[in-house]
């Protein structure tokens, strides 16, 4: 029986699940809400029960509109007009939360505002699709 790179990479993220089972993440926000703030900064980090780390992650997010204020998130303006979108960094979020045990401070407003600004993100990218099939013979 031979392995195809999918198996290769299942193994992959077995085992790096298995090293490294947890996750703990914190978001800074324009506001307490995740309806009606958006996220401005997402840092994850896997480790093990040793508190041995496994990959770090830190993401400075533009929400496109007013970051809020500076003493809320510590961010400045300037940072954030720089940021990501999150749709830039789902992927990646989504990758290092899955399959592991999720640790955070606050849960219902830390998942409330992933999952809102996931929606958003996958809105949009339906939005666009949408769009680009527009004027074109079906």
């Amino acid at each position: 029986m031979t392995m195809t790179n999918g198996d290769t990479e299942q193994d992959g993220r077995a085992a790096e699940v298995t090293e490294f089972p947890f996750v703990a993440v914190t978001v800074q926000a324009t506001g307490i809400h995740p309806t009606t703030a958006r996220l401005v900064a997402v840092d994850a980090l896997t480790f093990n029960e040793d508190g041995e780390i496994g990959e770090e992650f830190h993401a400075v997010l533009n929400p496109g509109g007013d970051p809020g204020p500076h003493h809320y998130h510590g961010l400045t303006h300037e940072q954030v007009a720089e940021g990501q979108r999150f749709s830039q960094v789902l992927r990646t979020l989504n990758r290092l939360l899955d399959d592991r045990t999720l640790v955070v401070h606050n849960a219902p407003r830390v998942w409330g505002f992933l999952v809102s600004e996931a929606r958003r993100a996958m809105n949009a990218a339906a939005r666009t699709n949408r769009s680009r099939g527009r004027g074109r013979g079906r």
